[in-house]
């Protein structure tokens, strides 16, 4: 009949295997040698320059419900001169002393955060333009021929620190004025909503909250030590994120973790810890999650659980690793049917506990050794070859599997 039907699918329903938690996880992707990664520290401290997208500010939107402050600039001006004349194409602001100024930007959104800041110079007057531009301690030099815009992004730390304060400092390097008269045109703040940057506004975070009451009532109950303790909603979480591979990006649930152990951490911090059945129990969920497949968030507030149930720094090291160890060992008992993503797992394991803590690493290999066998098999476990010898024998199994055609299904790559 002449007319044009255009049928878009659901993305909800159909993008169900990109979810990134279905990603084959690479567990020696993020390995690097400590050499490599002290030279590359190195490097990152020298250079202070952030290379971003040049497309960086067309995803983003300018945000108008910012103020303007800082003691060097109200002295001139009220807070409500400078915005308007930040603005406004055709103004600017000024301050004659002699080290140059701080402008103060605080954001008032509750729902938008900070992700990065563009300031014009030298529209008035090229020797009044600042020789410099500095936020989060990243400094820029200008170099201010006519005017011309500086374009300013931030990394991901330098936006979830401005989240964390709502402001931020851009510092304005002193000009090559011979009256010391420092001059900014224009700026831009630019940011995104929490929802494009994986965050949830404080108002949504209470009502998500508010509306799950299985997690509500295990949270009150954690902090309360109230009666039997009911882990149930924990348990499930731990079981969930052990059976899937978790992307980098943190989920509902997995801010919901965060915030349990948070919560346990704080309780056991407070108060006393003699409740056997309570710490048990809790003790145990968390060396389950230490080894499950986690985003960092998660693992690290893990971590910083365990230790507060340990009185020393050695003993907290010692179960962590023997943690690992004892996962990697169950990997590699599995041989006939070990994949390839789950070696590296285990080869993981054992090469962090080997570099930081050697002394653990063998003292677990010597105590797991099989004792079947005769004395051939004694002097191996004595010598905790038989380890190395599992890593080996795992390995050349998965490579006697690999396909003669390599892009068929390779079984070196994981997932």
């Amino acid at each position: 009949d002449g007319s044009l039907r255009i049928y878009l699918a659901n993305n909800a329903k159909t993008s169900f295997w990109l979810n990134p938690s279905f990603r084959p996880a690479n567990p020696l992707g993020a390995v690097r040698t400590v050499g490599r990664r002290r030279a590359m520290r190195a490097r990152r401290k020298a250079a202070r320059h952030v290379r971003l997208p040049i497309d960086y500010f067309e995803n983003c939107q300018v945000l108008s419900d910012v103020e303007f402050g800082g003691k060097d600039i109200l002295h001139v001006y009220n807070s409500q001169q400078v915005k308007v004349r930040l603005n406004n194409q055709g103004t600017y602001i000024a301050c004659t002393k002699p080290t140059g100024f701080d402008l103060d930007v605080l954001n008032t959104s509750p729902s938008s955060v900070t992700v990065g800041v563009r300031v014009q110079v030298g529209s008035q007057s090229i020797e009044k333009a600042p020789s410099f531009l500095e936020v989060f301690g990243r400094q820029i030099t200008t170099s201010v021929t006519r005017t011309r815009w500086y374009d300013i992004p931030f990394t991901k730390e330098e936006i979830q620190s401005a989240a964390a304060s709502k402001k931020f400092t851009l510092k304005v390097g002193p000009s090559h004025d011979a009256n010391n008269v420092t001059m900014i045109d224009t700026v831009r703040v630019y940011g995104k909503t929490k929802e494009d940057c994986g965050w949830l506004s404080e108002a949504a975070d209470d009502g998500e909250l508010r509306s799950d009451s299985g997690v509500a009532a295990s949270l009150a109950s954690a902090s309360g030590f109230a009666g039997e303790q009911d882990f149930d909603g924990i348990a499930a979480l731990v079981a969930g994120s052990a059976g899937g591979g978790a992307g980098n990006v943190p989920s509902l649930d997995d801010k919901k973790m965060v915030d349990c152990l948070q919560i346990l951490d704080g309780c056991f911090a407070n108060v006393n810890r003699d409740r056997t059945s309570f710490k048990d129990e809790c003790y145990s969920i968390a060396t389950q999650l230490l080894t499950a497949s986690t985003v960092p968030l998660v693992h690290a507030q893990t971590k910083a659980l365990l230790a507060s149930f340990h009185s020393s720094r050695q003993n907290y090291h010692q179960h962590k690793d023997e943690a690992q160890l004892a996962q990697a060992l169950k990997f590699l008992r599995d041989a006939p049917q070990l994949d390839a993503e789950s070696f590296q797992k285990a080869l993981a394991l054992a090469r962090s506990v080997g570099i930081a803590r050697p002394a653990n690493l063998y003292r677990f290999i010597v105590a797991s050794a099989p004792q079947e066998g005769g004395e051939e098999d004694a002097a191996a476990a004595d010598s905790a070859t038989w380890f190395v010898e599992k890593l080996l024998s795992a390995f050349w199994s998965l490579y006697a599997e690999r396909s003669m055609n390599a892009a068929l299904a390779p079984v070196c790559n994981s997932g």
